[in-house]
């Protein structure tokens, strides 16, 4: 008879000091260590044009869009495609610890439940103010956050 042992939660601390495969990105949600492969080329292209739009957009500004960088929050990490951040030089920073203007997903078949469902509750619990789901046929799902909840934007 197999016996199954429950799993324990994993800390920041633990998590920072585990050994990574190269190639894969690793997250921690809620104590639970969490691995995907990098991402495809299409995934990458929709990524590399959505932060240069983005750069465009808020040159001048005070904000700029930064990509694939650690953010940890609330002893949990995440790894958005995309976020935007404003006020901050992060050049000699490992990773990104306040909770940016706007986080940005773009969703493949092998993350879009953790997409849509756990990380838009966490984003929406850690107070990002916006938070974009897009798809890679297009579309593109903006929360906004409002009275603590998300919302999202109707067209």
């Amino acid at each position: 008879m197999t016996q199954m042992k429950s799993l324990q939660p994993v800390t920041l601390s633990e998590f920072e000091a585990m050994k990574k495969e190269e190639g894969r990105n690793y997250e921690l949600i809620d104590g639970i260590v969490m691995m995907s492969l990098r991402p495809s080329l299409a995934h990458q292209w929709i990524s590399g044009k959505l932060f240069s739009e983005l750069w465009h957009i808020l040159k001048g500004t005070s904000c700029m869009p930064i990509q694939e960088i650690d953010l940890v929050l609330d002893e949990q990490n995440f790894i958005p495609d995309l976020m935007v951040i404003c006020n901050e030089d992060i050049r000699e920073r490992k990773h990104y610890d306040k909770p940016p203007m706007i986080a940005i997903e773009i969703i493949s078949p092998t993350s879009a439940s953790r997409d849509h469902i756990l990380k838009r509750r966490k984003y929406e619990q850690l107070g990002v103010r916006e938070y974009w789901i897009v798809s890679p046929v297009g579309t593109i799902e903006i929360y906004y956050l409002q009275d603590g909840k998300y919302a999202l934007e109707q067209s």
